[in-house]
């Protein structure tokens, strides 16, 4: 006898149009990635909260690799999306190379990572990943 779902069972209701998250970026885009992101930081995630379609990260900022424009050791770092990928864990730390996002009006200026950032959990190898890219990318460009 087959099972019924119930409909008003939260764990049935599917948002429009997400699937499972991508997993996270590969390691050969790591290059690219670096050299063309505005910012590459391994942070710690604090918390979270979801505003609207929205998930803003309480992210401390352990380690700057590159930065474009200036970062505190407390940044808030903003997912834009309703499926909420990536999904970030609590009290994990992470390599991450998100992009600074202002909008028209030039009111809004923060920071996003956007579903084709590179994001990968921490690890020591990672972090000499990334000081070895740093030095890549500064002698070609």
């Amino acid at each position: 006898m087959e099972t019924e779902k119930k409909l008003d069972d939260p764990s049935n209701v599917k948002t429009e149009g997400c699937e499972k998250c991508v997993p996270f970026k590969r390691k050969s885009q790591r290059k690219k990635h670096y050299c063309q992101s505005d910012f590459v930081i391994r942070g710690k995630i604090m918390g979270s909260r979801k505003i609207g379609l929205e998930t803003r990260y309480d992210i401390h900022v352990k380690h700057v690799f590159k930065n474009k424009f200036p970062l505190v050791h407390r940044e808030y770092v903003w997912v834009s999306n309703q499926c909420d990928c990536p999904k970030l864990e609590d009290n994990q730390e992470y390599i991450m190379m998100p992009s600074r996002h202002v909008n028209h009006e030039r009111t809004l200026n923060r920071i996003l990572l956007s579903p084709n950032s590179y994001i990968r959990p921490w690890t020591q190898q990672e972090d000499h990943q990334m000081q070895r890219l740093n030095r890549l990318c500064r002698l070609s460009s």
